[in-house]
């Protein structure tokens, strides 16, 4: 099963600094489920993507 995230890039007006955001949202029986990467600066968000592919990759619908 194949699933889409959105890569998005948004500026803190509190931080004035650019960052990246990864979010993808799966339709479920029981509602909506948010897969979401943040991080503190673009640094830290490449550094946590990796898990963030593995849960991506092997999510799986019950």
């Amino acid at each position: 099963m194949t699933f889409r995230g959105r890569l998005l890039r948004h500026t803190s007006k509190l931080l004035e600094e650019t960052k990246k955001e990864t979010a993808l949202a799966v339709s479920t029986p029981d509602g909506p489920v948010v897969l979401h990467l943040g991080g503190m600066d673009m640094e830290e968000h490449e550094a946590m993507r990796p898990a963030y592919e593995l849960a991506r990759q092997t999510l799986e619908l019950a």
